[in-house]
């Protein structure tokens, strides 16, 4: 081998694999909603599985494909706009993805968009939209709530950070970017940030409203990330 082609090998070797990521944008429905983020991963997976996807496997004893939900679904709460993050092993268009994926997924959850993104770096949140139902007498009561809690400047609540850690008492209040009532519907836009968030049910809370009850009430309808997702397909 000439020296010239020595070289040419050896960047060619140095040279990271090229990464083949695909988003994959749907909606969850009916009693799907009401899945952990834990167990949509699994139904997730077991779908791509069966559609025969060729995912990249993180390496080492217990290889794991390579995919991740970026924005975790309060659970109870249908959705318009989930996005799962998928690592490709070689390259697969956008159509051919979708209609393999489609074929697998159950009733309740369904595909609107699948895009390629070639060495991408997973999306991050920056905000959040949800619509709550509400009757007509608790919406005229939750409107004078709302322009009150607009107007506030801070809206000191305490979290649970979950078994064995303290109680927490967290500002939400610049986290809550849009707040209204619009006939029978509670819209709210929330803020994802690096210090983190508010929940849809720290909010309803706020507003004397029954988080069990206006849970499964709730649609989240837009998610604005921080790259675009048109990509190619």
């Amino acid at each position: 081998m000439k020296p010239a082609d020595l070289v040419q090998d050896s960047t060619q070797r140095s040279q990271p694999p090229t990464r083949y990521r695909v988003a994959v944008e749907f909606s969850i429905e009916g009693d799907l909603r009401f899945l952990s983020h834990h167990n949509t991963m699994k139904m997730l997976e077991r779908c791509m599985v069966r559609a025969k996807l060729p995912i990249r496997y993180s390496q080492g004893f217990n290889p794991q494909p390579r995919f991740s939900l970026p924005l975790p679904r309060p659970v109870g709460v249908a959705s318009d706009a989930e996005l799962a993050w998928l690592e490709l092993r070689e390259p697969l268009t956008a159509a051919d993805t979708k209609a393999r994926l489609s074929d697998t997924l159950p009733a309740g959850c369904r595909i609107h968009r699948v895009t390629t993104h070639e060495n991408a770096r997973t999306p991050l949140p920056k905000s959040a939209s949800y619509e709550t139902s509400l009757s007509d007498d608790v919406a005229a009561g939750t409107l004078v709530r709302v322009r009150r809690l607009m107007s506030a400047e801070s809206l000191l609540i305490r979290r649970d950070s979950g078994p064995g850690k303290p109680l927490r008492d967290i500002d939400i209040r610049p986290f809550v970017a849009e707040l209204a009532v619009d006939g029978r519907l509670l819209r709210m836009r929330l803020r994802i940030t690096e210090k983190g968030s508010a929940k849809p049910v720290e909010v309803f809370s706020e507003l004397g409203l029954a988080a069990e009850e206006y849970v499964s009430r709730t649609r989240r309808t837009r998610v604005e990330w921080n790259v675009d997702l048109s990509g190619d397909g």
